[in-house]
């Protein structure tokens, strides 16, 4: 109504490998249609730098909405939940505060993104499956301190436990990068060479 465009806050873990920046380029694209004025925030995957990047975006006033993909979503639970009394709070791929099963954070405008413990169950069970429930495996995460790869790790854990004749015997990070899930595949292969399955989370 203030003939101002409208203008949005976009919070990315980082901007190093493909998928962030293939979301960053769609969410752009998005913006551009609809003569929306978007500026990408990048963490680096630094939990507290995204926590001092989300209170410097509120405080300045000069945004009306955030769009957040948070590192860590309990770091940024509190102030995001204050934000969204006052300005429109989307949060995207990884939930805030705690809420994995739920996913969605009330006061927020919705969640969207997939349910990151519930696809590390479904890996764990396809590769027990393709192991016919017995072997050695290894897995190759996404970044350790990403909140959503714990729970994709904590998913694929609970299903292989119901296969007591598969033994994780390598847990490396890939970074959801592909030279580092090479050098991770390598690592694993050159330690285990009789390996019978890989999963990448």
């Amino acid at each position: 109504s203030s003939g101002e465009p409208f203008k949005i806050a976009f919070f990315t873990d980082a901007q190093d490998n493909s998928y962030l920046q293939a979301a960053i380029a769609a969410a752009q694209e998005h913006a551009d249609e609809r003569g929306v004025e978007m500026e990408v925030i990048d963490a680096t995957w630094d939990a507290n730098k995204q926590l001092g990047q989300v209170q410097d975006a509120v405080s300045s006033g000069q945004y009306d909405a955030l769009v957040v993909e948070s590192v860590d979503g309990e770091v940024l639970c509190e102030d995001l939940t204050a934000a969204a009394s006052e300005m429109v709070v989307s949060i995207y791929n990884a939930p805030i505060c705690g809420n994995y099963d739920e996913l969605y954070t009330e006061g927020t405008v919705g969640f969207f993104g997939p349910d990151n413990y519930q696809l590390g169950q479904l890996m764990g069970q396809e590769i027990a499956e393709a192991l016919d429930g017995s072997g050695t495996l290894a897995y190759v995460s996404g970044p350790v301190q990403v909140g959503i790869v714990a729970a994709t790790t904590d998913g694929l854990k609970d299903a292989l436990a119901e296969f007591p004749d598969i033994e994780l015997v390598s847990e490396l990070d890939g970074g959801w990068d592909a030279a580092k899930g090479l050098a991770a595949t390598q690592d694993i292969i050159s330690s285990n060479p009789d390996i019978d399955g890989i999963v990448y989370g």
